[in-house]
């Protein structure tokens, strides 16, 4: 069983991760041999894997501000990178040697990517500091700046370096550090595991390119990610490359935002997405039965395509579901696919299927279902070249007495080869597969476009209602 965290700092972090990255990649409280804890959290989606340490203090105030800020700093940020770099270490040396429990019985229920396509994010979670911040500038959200031309960023006799994070050690792997304010933002706005990953790898490209980077705070830089999309439709802090060898982004962005009524229509929009993440958790947790008349767990593969989408992609998915099950009449045969943008790897099909009465019992109706669910996943590679997985969902209509009438299958169609090629246009004439199919480009506008009525009437609404 997973460990929870020891102290309410870690506890919370745990809470937070389990939130973002799902239970089946997220690891609190991983340890080594002989015993010794390797870090607070550890998360391993595919060839991703990001190492948090947590330290939590308080900053004593005294009157030499700077003595107590140098001592913080030392205690909640050196600490934890040296705690996080150690991890690394140890991830490359004996990848294999990583328990979920101090007395090394329980082995990590997944594997490590291999080491060349691996990519490790190291993050330190420092906490204690925002009370002194805010006192200290009169003011703001205490969260700390950001300066990557400051260094030793913790002298103790620099007035510039109070309060400031930046490059640990140049020379090295960049740590990101989030405090008392950051995390939960940076976690409440990127909760999954596709949106995390792909701003840590712009945000640590960010700072390598740049002679120097400032701002007051690691949610200003989010802010200017989140509005920005570069010539790929991809978020960015630039649309294009500029010619420039530093940036300089002030407060105020962050809370602007939290005001503007395209970002509070954005989070009623995303309400529906997290269905998704909840057929996630529901699916890692039930055993299904299979054609063999055995019953067992998904394949992790299955439940890490369902989770390698975004956000925004994730909306997409859990309308076209809820229109499936509740728009559309369910006394016939009906199928839905969906490819998410161009050149996309995953394909997910829905597959909503009443008991036929030649089925003359539920296994028969179950084993017909499956059996035309596979057909579809292999007809969609059909439509849909780029696709090199295709997650498969079946469903019985609603108001069903049928039990576990729910059915997920992983379809892995990177080695595509002609004899499947053979067998899927077979099987898609001989079933009358997807003869009127359509395809349908569209847009999701990740930020819908308000009246100015609607505007008025919602610019209260809470802007992170998913963590409330």
């Amino acid at each position: 069983m997973k460990a929870g965290g020891i102290t309410e700092s870690e506890r919370y972090l745990s809470r937070l991760c389990h939130m973002t990255f799902l239970s089946p990649w997220s690891f609190s409280n991983v340890f080594k041999r002989p015993g010794q804890e390797l870090c607070d959290v550890l998360i391993i989606f595919g060839n991703d894997v990001i190492i948090f340490s947590d330290k939590s203090c308080a900053l004593q105030e005294t009157d030499n501000i700077s003595i107590g800020w140098s001592r913080w700093y030392r205690d909640a940020v050196v600490r934890s990178e040296k705690q996080l770099r150690g991890a690394e270490r140890w991830l490359g040396m004996c990848s294999d040697q990583v328990f979920l429990d101090s007395a090394c019985m329980q082995c990590l229920p997944i594997a490590l990517p291999p080491a060349a396509t691996r990519r490790i994010y190291l993050i330190a979670v420092s906490s204690g500091s925002r009370g002194a911040c805010i006192r200290y500038f009169g003011g703001g959200s205490g969260s700390l700046r950001i300066s990557t031309s400051c260094f030793p960023i913790a002298g103790p006799s620099s007035f510039l370096n109070l309060f400031v994070t930046g490059y640990i050690e140049p020379e090295k792997k960049y740590v990101h550090v989030f405090d008392d304010v950051t995390l939960d933002i940076i976690l409440g706005e990127l909760d999954t595991a596709a949106d995390f990953c792909a701003y840590l790898h712009k945000r640590e490209e960010l700072s390598r390119s740049l002679d120097f980077l400032n701002a007051g705070g690691e949610e200003e830089l989010l802010a200017l990610y989140l509005q920005t999309l570069n010539e790929m439709g991809k978020h960015n802090f630039f649309e294009r490359r500029p010619q420039i060898n530093g940036l300089s982004v002030e407060e105020g962005f962050w809370e602007a935002r939290l005001e503007h009524p395209r970002y509070l229509a954005k989070k009623r929009a995303d309400e529906i997405s997290y269905l998704w993440d909840s057929l996630i958790e529901g699916y890692a947790a039930h055993t299904f039965p299979r054609p063999d008349g055995s019953t067992g767990p998904p394949d992790e593969r299955l439940l890490r395509a369902m989770a390698s989408l975004s956000r925004l992609e994730r909306r997409v998915v859990s309308q076209g579901l809820r229109d499936l099950l509740t728009q559309i009449p369910q006394d016939v045969p009906r199928f839905k696919g969906v490819a998410q943008g161009r050149g996309s790897r995953t394909g997910i099909a829905f597959l909503l299927l009443p008991k036929p009465s030649q089925a003359t019992s539920d296994e028969e109706y179950f084993l017909m279902r499956h059996d035309l669910l596979g057909a579809y996943c292999m007809a969609l590679k059909l439509q849909w070249r780029a696709l090199e997985e295709v997650v498969g969902i079946g469903l019985a209509p609603l108001n069903t007495p049928l039990e576990d009438c729910h059915e997920v299958l992983y379809q892995d169609l990177s080695n595509w080869t002609q004899e499947d090629e053979e067998k899927a246009c077979e099987d898609k004439k001989r079933l009358g597969l997807l003869t009127r199919a359509t395809m349908t480009p569209f847009r999701e506008n990740e930020y819908p476009e308000v009246s100015s009525a609607a505007a008025v009437t919602h610019a209260s609404a809470p802007g992170r209602g998913n963590r409330s």
